[in-house]
């Protein structure tokens, strides 16, 4: 009995240990998109990037990516394989038909760096007042013969907006632009506290 109780325990710090040093070891990354603008207008042509960051345990660097694409034809003009813009090292393609995106390397990357461009056109009679969103997703990289897929995936919320609005909410201290964790660009509201001070003056 004693001889079986000091296997059994050896085989649990072996498992415990096992796990610790997988769990430490885990090669992970993120995903963003990012653009100038999220309040657009009907005829707008927009750029929306690809970032890659937030690596860990990275040894070589990804060398390749493959991910899918999603946006509302409803409101963008179809893609072309025109549409998608090379950047730092990486060499994009668009397979528009099946809207995904591939992109080779020739050096491993392992720094925040961004991977691609597209440009977008906003259709003449995309309707105003409404959102649209931009999704990158199921985002897997190579590094060697490793297929390491992102944390989650990116996406992007923009709102259809008229000349006038357009020009107030981007051009007037509509408020700030800050990415969250998911790539969606959230608006903070600065004018509240200005009509607030005006309120308590009077």
């Amino acid at each position: 009995k004693k001889t079986i109780g000091i296997i059994l325990t050896v085989l649990v710090l072996t498992i415990i240990m096992t796990s610790t040093i997988f769990a430490a070891g885990v090669k992970t990354y993120t995903i963003q998109l990012d653009t100038a603008l999220i309040n657009i207008k009907q005829n707008d042509e927009i750029e929306v990037t690809i970032r890659i960051k937030d690596f860990e345990n990275m040894e070589n660097g990804l060398s390749s990516i493959y991910s899918e694409l999603e946006y509302d034809q409803s409101f963008f003009e179809t893609l072309t394989p025109e549409s998608i813009i090379a950047k730092g090292t990486w060499k994009p393609t668009l397979d528009v038909q099946n809207n995904r995106i591939s992109a080779n390397s020739d050096i491993g990357i392992k720094t925040e760096s961004d991977v691609f461009s597209i440009k977008f056109k906003v259709k003449p009679n995309a309707l105003i007042g409404a959102s649209t969103t931009i999704k990158i997703k199921n985002f897997q990289g190579s590094e060697g013969n490793a297929q390491i897929k992102a944390k989650e995936e990116a996406t992007l919320t923009l709102n259809i907006v008229t000349q006038e609005a357009n020009n107030q909410n981007n051009n007037q201290g509509f408020g700030t632009l800050t990415p969250n964790f998911n790539g969606i660009i959230d608006i903070t509201d600065t004018t509240s506290n200005t009509s607030n001070l005006q309120g308590n003056n009077n």
